[in-house]
C-alpha cells in the first residue's frame, strides 16, 4: 500500500474534483495532467488507472491493495478483539 500511496491520493484527488479537471484544471490552472487523468480508453481496454505519468492495475495492483487492506483489518479486529478478552473491556463506545 505504501507504495502506492503518493499516487492513490493524486488518483483520489482527480476524482474529487472532477468537475475542474473536465474543464482541463488542477487548483485553476490548465494542464496536461488534468486531462491526463480520465484516460477511459485504458480503463477499458488496459484496465489500468492513470493521471497520464503513474499508472495502477486494475487486476494485479488493486487486487493486492485490497487483500492487503483486509488482512490489516483482521489483525487490527483481532488486536482489539484479544485486548477486549484481556481488560474485559470494548473500546467501543456505549
Amino acid at each position: 500500500v505504501n507504495e502506492h500511496r503518493s499516487f492513490l491520493s493524486e488518483l483520489r484527488g482527480h476524482y474529487a474534483h472532477v468537475e475542474e479537471r473536465a474543464l482541463g484544471r488542477i487548483h485553476g490552472v490548465r494542464t496536461w495532467r488534468a486531462e491526463a487523468a480520465y484516460e477511459v480508453g485504458k480503463v477499458l481496454s488496459d484496465r489500468v488507472l492513470t493521471d497520464g505519468t503513474n499508472s495502477i492495475t486494475i487486476d494485479a495492483d488493486i487486487t493486492r491493495l485490497c487483500i492487503e487492506t483486509r488482512d490489516f483489518l483482521i489483525a487490527a479486529c483481532a488486536a482489539v478483539a484479544a485486548r477486549t478478552e484481556k481488560t474485559g473491556t470494548s473500546d467501543s463506545p456505549a
